[in-house]
């Protein structure tokens, strides 16, 4: 799967619209919390370092298992279709 900053794009809109707050940031990535999660995830503002797509790539699977839903279905598919 193709991560790369629109999929970072998506991520955060959806991070945005259901509740997630971006207090701080870690090395140069946000890192968002949620009131009603006891997880934190780390988003990188770009990809520009190597780790960057693996980043994203634990983000949104651990936002799946936390919270499913249609949107980030949506941010998934867009990535999958970058990649062929």
């Amino acid at each position: 799967m193709a991560y790369d900053d629109t999929t970072i794009t998506g991520l955060t809109g959806h991070l945005l619209a259901t509740g997630w707050e971006n207090n701080h940031t870690w090395r140069g990535a946000k890192v968002w919390s949620h009131a009603s999660h006891q997880a934190c995830l780390l988003v990188p503002a770009a990809i520009e370092f190597p780790d960057d797509p693996d980043l994203v790539r634990r983000a949104v699977h651990k936002l799946a298992e936390i919270q499913p839903s249609d949107m980030l279905t949506v941010v998934v598919d867009q990535a999958e279709k970058r990649q062929l």
